[in-house]
């Protein structure tokens, strides 16, 4: 990947990748730097019983309200997401 050319110049880039398990959400905050990435912050926290069903989320609204409050206590600041979907056909 290349880095954003910004409208006067380059733009450092930024993005956050989020990771949705039966077990918890995980998070990390990167920075394209120099050509490469440089990881500016991390975190986890565990998901109740109840919200993921067969690894699938069964409460949608309760997971969002923890993935909010997971970004804001990693304090990220960028809005741009990576994201991949796995799973079984």
């Amino acid at each position: 990947m290349t880095g954003s050319l910004g409208l006067f110049g380059k733009k450092q880039k930024s993005l956050v990748g989020v990771d949705i398990s039966s077990s918890g959400v995980k998070l990390a905050e990167m920075r394209f730097v120099n050509g490469r990435y440089e990881l500016m912050t991390v975190g986890r926290e565990d998901l109740p019983p109840g919200l993921m069903n067969d690894r699938q989320v069964a409460e949608p609204e309760a997971v969002g309200k923890i993935i909010a409050r997971l970004l804001k206590r990693a304090n990220v600041s960028t809005r741009d997401a990576a994201i991949a979907v796995s799973g079984s056909p």
